[in-house]
């Protein structure tokens, strides 16, 4: 995955801000924005015990 850096972030400003101004506006999100795949991250120790995963 690449990591975004400042140009990137640049451009995206004006776009970003009006989706979360229609949004507010709206009272509604993207269906897109609902959803998400949580993917737990490992640090060490037992892999069974979630204290081991990031949070």
């Amino acid at each position: 995955m690449e990591r975004v850096n400042s140009d990137n972030t640049k451009s995206l400003i004006g776009p970003l801000t009006k989706i979360m101004q229609f949004s507010m506006e709206e009272g509604k999100l993207p269906q897109q924005w609902k959803e998400s795949t949580v993917i737990p991250v490992y640090k060490k120790g037992d892999k069974f015990d979630p204290e081991n995963y990031r949070q």
